[in-house]
């Protein structure tokens, strides 16, 4: 009895070291601890579920997952291991299915738990299977209201579905609880811009911009919104005709064709506005320039 019971505490403590060392960035040492572990408890459901984590972090996603399915298969109560499964396999694009699965056993299994609900959202958001994704969103937020995520992708959904009232409302909240959350602030800018609101709308499309521009452009569903782009950009060719020296005008349209990824004209526009005075986001111009760059180069 005490030699099991030393067993066991020896693996705890192979456990412990290997999260150690994973959060350390010593992944060799880490993975000689949670090998040991596995030998000396195969059917251990913890050393399997962390065996996965290792294997994600070295980029190991096949073995990932066996360690992962192995995990779901010796602990069927643990919901998160469920989870932990479904995330690795959505990122395959074979694996979908199987991730949706996944997650739906996980809802079964702990029905308390939102995460699942908000991951099921996603995928379904990405396959433009809005009812179903609103579905999920809101059993997620029936369950917890103060939820980023659940709140960005309703409010998401409800915008592109046509309910941009409602949407402003999810939207907004997911802002108070995550003020750099990039996509809500362009959804919520669009929103505004289709209530004739263009001041605040450029107001929230800045912020994207400020908070990565790098990745504001490509953010999930954004180029699907070129139309309300080009409109915008209308606008504002419109009003820099009649004053082609606001500033303000100019570094507005220099923001849409970023927006558009028009880096050319995204580039003049900024340049001239910063030559008026107007005090330009760095970070775009930075990135603008390299991709104008990039492409001239071609």
């Amino acid at each position: 009895m005490a030699f099991v019971q030393t067993a066991a505490q020896d693996v705890e403590e192979r456990l412990r070291r290997t999260r150690e060392f994973m959060g350390t960035g010593h992944l060799d040492r880490a993975e000689k601890e949670i090998l040991r572990a596995v030998e000396a408890a195969p059917q251990n459901a913890e050393v399997r579920r962390l065996l996965c984590e290792m294997r994600r972090v070295q980029g190991r996603r096949e073995d990932a997952v066996l360690a992962c399915r192995k995990a779901v298969d010796l602990a069927p109560a643990r919901s998160d291991y469920m989870i932990a499964l479904g995330d690795l396999l959505v990122q395959r694009e074979d694996g979908v299915d199987e991730a949706i699965r996944a997650y739906r056993r996980a809802v079964e299994v702990d029905v308390t738990n939102p995460r699942p609900y908000i991951r099921l959202g996603s995928i379904y958001e990405r396959q433009g299977r809005m009812q179903d994704a609103e579905a999920e969103y809101r059993e997620a937020l029936a369950l917890n209201p103060n939820l980023v995520q659940a709140n960005a992708g309703l409010g998401a959904v409800l915008f592109i579905t046509g309910r941009l009232v409602e949407a402003r409302r999810f939207l907004g909240r997911a802002i108070e609880l995550r003020p750099r959350d990039l996509r809500s602030h362009i959804f919520l800018g669009l929103a505004l811009n289709h209530d004739g609101q263009i001041d605040l709308a450029l107001q929230e499309l800045r912020t994207a911009i400020g908070i990565d521009p790098h990745a504001a452009n490509a953010a999930a569903g954004v180029q699907d919104q070129r139309p309300r782009f080009e409109k915008l950009r209308e606008v504002f060719a419109a009003q820099l005709e009649a004053n082609p020296r606001d500033s303000s005008v100019l570094y507005n349209l220099g923001v849409v064709a970023y927006y558009l990824r028009d880096y050319e004209a995204a580039w003049r526009h900024i340049i001239k506005a910063q030559q008026f005075g107007y005090p330009v986001d760095m970070g775009l111009k930075e990135v603008v320039y390299a991709r104008w760059r990039r492409l001239s180069d071609r």
